[in-house]
This record gives structure tokens, sequence and C-alpha cells, in this order.
């Protein structure tokens, strides 16, 4: 992979630690919310909208089972790229009463349709056989609702493969197939739609047979055609073509394309006479086209086209006078972030929508980047210390650990696995060391120190296991060690999932309150745990797991973090795992939490310098976790909200506040300037804390 040289300049200081560059290259591995590649992702008949800076992939969810049989609903997967995936999040459950459709479902779409985001299923379970039914939801996250209260498709028939269109009119029309098995010849029909997609006006109309297009051969039986799979895609010069899926002459199953002579849904309907795909042994099929920033066209379906085996695969896509050609494989470069305006689907455009838009910013992941000038010494220096005999297996697995057990180790793993990553070093033997011996410090249930009680209410421990499931899921996610993300899993299984019930009530004071073993002065210090949680969520995507970590920020939430002076280093990390977890599922609870306690912070508990009151009221030193913290933090809701004033914040905090932090031996600890409470900054120096900060500043400086 090559790798971008960086210059220190503000915008570059500002991606070594919190990346924040256009996306210029495909990173060599996956973002820690983006562990998965297609090759990872069974789906038959894949569908990509690109919307909000996010591609979402949906899958039926029995696919990823192996059953496609199965009640499973229909399931999501996230990326920025259209390389790297998030693991899948359900967005659709079949009703178990008032609803007409059983499983299996088959082929989900989902389309921005009128503001709103739509699904087009289909499902079995009625007496004419198939049926395509159409959900609503707000978010391309759902959850997704039934739009009426009957299949969309006619009860007399056996349909399946809905697919929405607007014509230049205004008509909302739904095409769909009417299958082989009711009808022998495989008819393409469409019908008109009320505007809201909820019921169907008046009768469909044929629009053409499959046995039509000189590329369709007979199949399963000699006198029987299949239709598969419609979409509509309009062209530059105005054509209206219609690719659809059917098996092909020669070999397989394939795809092949209609046109519009009227440049409308009614037609008539011309056919290519040869296929767009198959025939020669491609077999695969189902198909849909997207845009992708740069606009781009993409041709995505799945391929091969038999049980098990099936993988979403992209094409390049060019429009050549009226008809669609395909233009090779698709191949990761520049500008391949979604955008809801250049990438929009063409299928959902309305008479009024436009094409195209402005290039939005998509970071670039550190793994790709290689630093230069102050920032490269700066890393190499933290690198340096962090691989010095304190931060050595024989020392650093005993410090703290009684207390706050795996807090040393898990800190000291990550900064070695983030700087190894930005500076391109291999891993250091200091690390292979720690990472070869840490399982023996493992109690039966897979985390460190002693077992707690059945409750897990014990804040020291649950903290202490934050830096070291964030090292570990960051170092997993580098190496694809099995042991690492076999110790998250029991971590999660173990120790933070039976934990939710405590989380619930921690600080409670009802005469029911759970009894907790709380931190001394560091309070609020257990939900330091949303970081390191929410990052394993993308390795351990457990629902338990996910109820655990939401509880966590419910309680977080009810806290009243000023009128207890708590640790702002706590709240920074925890604010950092909240907008993580908004990135992840579009919460926008999640987004307006995360800002106000940013927004809180700032007011109350930043220096002149940038730096932090270590607790809320109290500004008796700055601590560069904190600090490190407030960066990551600003860089990200940035990143997420477009807004200037965190951009400005990032600068202000890198330049002010952790640069300088740094030690000349490369550590980094608390300081004596607290800011306009003592009316002068204190001319002692910082004090390395080599425990806790030292690391932590390695996770700053490598992004």
């Amino acid at each position: 992979m090559k790798k971008s040289t960086l210059l220190l300049t503000l915008a570059v200081a500002i991606t070594l630690c919190g990346s924040a560059l256009l996306h210029a290259e495909t990173p060599a591995n996956a973002p820690a919310e983006f562990p998965l590649t297609l090759a990872d992702i069974r789906v038959r008949d894949p569908f990509i909208l690109p919307e909000g800076g996010m591609y979402y992939l949906y899958a039926q969810g029995g696919n990823r089972a192996h059953n496609d049989n199965g009640d499973f609903g229909v399931e999501v997967y996230k990326s920025r790229d259209l390389v790297h995936w998030s693991q899948p999040k359900q967005v659709f459950v079949r009703p178990k009463e008032g609803f007409w459709g059983n499983p299996p479902i088959w082929a989900p779409e989902v389309h921005k349709l009128d503001g709103a985001y739509y699904m087009f299923a289909t499902f079995a379970g009625r007496a004419g056989g198939r049926g395509s039914q159409i959900l609503r939801a707000e978010s391309p996250e759902g959850p997704f609702l039934m739009a009426g209260d009957q299949a969309n498709t006619p009860p007399e028939q056996r349909c399946l493969d809905g697919t929405p269109w607007i014509d230049p009119d205004g008509t909302h029309w739904m095409i769909y197939c009417h299958e082989w098995e009711q009808v022998g010849d495989g008819g393409m029909l469409a019908v008109k739609m009320s505007k809201d997609w909820s019921a169907r006006l008046g009768d469909p109309i044929t629009l053409f047979h499959s046995s039509q297009a000189p590329w369709v051969r007979a199949y399963p039986k000699p006198d029987t055609y299949v239709t598969d799979g419609p979409f509509l895609h309009r062209m530059k010069n105005g054509k209206l073509v219609m690719i659809w899926s059917s098996f092909v002459k020669g070999h397989g199953y394939g795809l092949g394309q209609a046109i519009s002579e009227s440049g409308t849904v009614v037609g008539p309907w011309g056919h290519m006479e040869k296929p767009l795909v198959g025939g020669a042994g491609e077999d695969g099929g189902h198909a849909m086209i997207l845009r992708d920033i740069s606009g781009g066209l993409l041709l995505v379906f799945h391929q091969p086209n038999r049980g098990d085996a099936e993988r979403a695969k992209i094409f390049r896509l060019k429009e050549d006078g009226d008809h669609l050609v395909v233009d090779g494989p698709w191949v990761p470069k520049d500008n391949t972030a979604a955008s809801s305006t250049a990438g929009e689907n063409p299928a959902q455009q309305s008479p009024n929508s436009p094409m195209g838009g402005a290039a939005e910013l998509k970071p670039i992941p550190f793994e790709d980047q290689t630093p230069d000038g102050l920032l490269k010494d700066r890393a190499e220096l933290s690198f340096r210390r962090l691989q010095e005999p304190y931060f050595q297996w024989d020392n650093v697995s005993r410090v703290n650990f009684e207390a706050f057990p795996g807090d040393a180790l898990g800190r000291t793993i990550n900064g070695l696995t983030l700087l190894s990553q930005a500076l391109t070093k291999p891993e250091p033997a200091s690390l292979k060391e720690i990472m070869r011996r840490v399982p023996t410090l493992a109690n039966p249930d897979g985390y460190l120190g002693p077992k707690l009680p059945e409750s897990r209410a014990n804040e020291d421990t649950m903290a202490g296991h934050n830096g070291y499931t964030y090292g570990l899921m960051e170092y997993a996610l580098w190496t694809k060690d099995p042991a690492s993300k076999e110790s998250l899993r029991r971590m999660v299984a173990n120790l933070f999932v039976p934990a939710r019930a405590a989380i619930a009530g921690y600080r409670e004071t009802s005469a029911s309150k759970v009894d907790w073993h709380l931190s001394g002065g560091d309070v609020g210090q257990f939900f330091t745990t949303l970081d390191g949680m929410t990052r394993a969520y993308a390795l351990v995507p457990l629902p338990e797991f996910q109820a655990t970590i939401e509880t966590a920020i419910e309680r977080y939430r009810k806290l009243d973090l000023v009128g207890l002076s708590a640790q702002t280093h706590a709240m920074l990390s925890a604010a950092t795992g909240i907008l993580r977890w908004y990135d992840m599922h579009r919460r926008p609870e999640d987004l307006a939490f995360a800002e106000a306690l940013y927004k809180n912070y700032r007011a109350l508990a930043m220096t002149e310098t940038f730096e932090n009151y270590n607790w809320f009221n109290k500004p008796s030193w700055t601590e560069a976790c904190g600090v490190i913290d407030s960066f990551i933090l600003t860089v990200n809701l940035w990143r997420l909200t477009g807004r200037a004033d965190y951009l400005e914040d990032a600068h202000l905090i890198l330049f002010n506040g952790l640069l300088p932090g740094q030690l000349h031996n490369g550590g980094f600890g608390t300081g004596p300037c607290v800011g306009h409470a003592t009316g002068a900054c204190r001319t002692k120096p910082h004090s390395e804390a080599a425990f806790c900060c030292s690391m932590r500043g390695g996770e700053g400086l490598a992004r």
C-alpha cells in the first residue's frame, strides 16, 4: 500500500491525531467500526443505499445465518468506502401478528423517496404465493414498518422483487416480476402507487415477458422463462433503461437491459441482443445501480448464483449512447465516500431531484499515512518511551494491577499498536511479549484480576478493563490475532454484559440501590468503559452487549456531573464512546448528548491553555489523558457535524495543550496551568504520569 506523506500543517496535525483529510486511498486495515469486507458477507440480491456519507448494504438475515428460509428479518451493513463494512444491524423484524407475510424474505431494497426511507421486500404466505410489501422508516437504519395494510402486489398474483420509479410527470410506480411458476413466461409488470407508497392505484400493466429478450434461455423447464430483479436507470440522454435478471443463453444466471422507447415506465420496451452480464460463465445477477461521490456509475450484483457462496460484487458501469456497458471490476480510489447527493441512487430521482453535488471531506485512516516533520519526531519519541523498561512486561504487568487490573497493560498495548501502524514499524518485541504472557493474568471468566461479585459492581475493576478492552480491540484489528478476539468475547460475556443491572443503578440513592464499590475521588470513572465497549462492539456485536452499552449511556445521561465534581477525563472518554455509538447507530439523542457534554466541559473545565481541570469544580492540575481525550472528541464532533468551531477547538487543543504537554522523554503527565481559577500559571513543569498518560499520548499522536 502506498502511503501518503504528511507535513506539519494545521490540517495534517489534526489528521495524525484525529483523521481529518480527504479520503485518498483504501486503507489496508479496517477501522474498528468497520471490521468486515464484502468477502465476509454472504448476500443474495444485494442492495446498497448511499446516504449521508454512508453506504448501507441490505440483506435478509437468513443469508448470514445460512438459512434463507428462516425468519431472521432484514439486516443492514454500513460502510464509508465500500471496502470496510460494519457488523450487521437488524432493521426489520417480521410482526408475528397483523401482518400477512411469512418467511422467507427475498430481495430487500431501500430507497429514499419524498424524504422518507422505503423498503421494498418480498414475502411468502398468501393464497397466491409470494407478494411484495412496501415498508417505511424515518432512518436508513429503521425500524421499518408497513406502509399499508396489505401486500402491494395483487393477491391473485405470485410476485416478487418490487422496485420504485417516479416518472417525469410525477406518477409513482412499482415495477415487479410476475413469477414463471404461475404464468410460465415470467412477466415484468408495473402498477401505479399512491404518493405515500401505501396503496395500489388501479390494475397493473404488463411491460414485457421474459421470452421476448433475445439473450434469455428457458429455465428451469423447457417452456418456462424467469424474470428477476428489475432496476431502472435514467440515462444522461434521457433514455430510460431497465436492468433485470434471468438465465442466459450459453451458461448460468445473468442480467440484461431493456430500453423504454417513450422514456417512461409504460414503454414500449425493447431489448438488447446480448446480456449485460452472463453467458460466458459469470453466473451472477439481481443487480442494482448507484453512484459514488465522484459521480461514477457502479453496478452491484451477487455472484456466484449458488447457495452459500453468494457475495456482492461491484463493477464500473458506463453509458454508451442508449445503453449501459460494464467497464471492468470496481477498484477503490479517491472520493468513493458516500454522499446523499452525488451518491444518489438513480432509481430514487423525483422529477426535480438534481444529480451531482460537492465532494465531502473524508478522513484518511492513520494506517494510510506516514508522518513527517514535528509530528513524526513526537510520535517516534512516544514510541521509544513506550518500549523502555517501565512499559515492558516485568514492570507494566504489575503497575496498578491490584487497583485497576488491565489498565496500564491495555493502555500500553493500545499505544504501541497504534504507533506501530502510524510509523509503519513492525510489532515491537516488548508488545509481542506482553501479548504472549497477558493470558496468564486472566481469571477463569476471562477478565483480569479476581472474580467479581455477580453484580460486577466494582468501579475500579471495570474502569481498569476499559484500557485493556480497547487495547485488545486495536491489536486484534491490526494483527488479526484470534486469541485477542476470543479474549474480547469472553470479557464482553462475563464482565460487561452481567453488569447491566448494576450499571442501571450506578450511584442510585433509593432504598433498592446497588451496592457499588466506587472509586475514591474520580467520580464517574466507570463510564470510561463506554470508550472500550463501543470499540469492542464492532467485533462482538451481541444484542445483549448493545443493551448494556445503551443502559450505560442512559444512566450517564441522568448524572449531575458538575454537581458531583466528576472526573473530566472519564467524561471525555465517555463522550467519545457515546459519539462513536452515534456514528454506528445514528441515534440523534447520542449526538446531542455528546455535544452537551463537550459544551459543559468547555465552559466549566477547560483552562486558558486548552487543557483540563482534572475534575469539575476542582482546578488543581491538568491531566494529559483528558487533554488527549478532548482533542479526539472535538475532531470527531467536527467530522460528524461539519461545524467549524469544533475544528477550531481541535487546533487550539493540539497546539496549546497536547503538543506542549509532551515531556522530553516522550511521556505525558499532569500540569500546573489551571487558567483563570488561579489567575496565572505556575512555573512548575509537567510531571509524567507514566502509569496512564504516557500511553494515552501514544493514541493521541498516532491518530
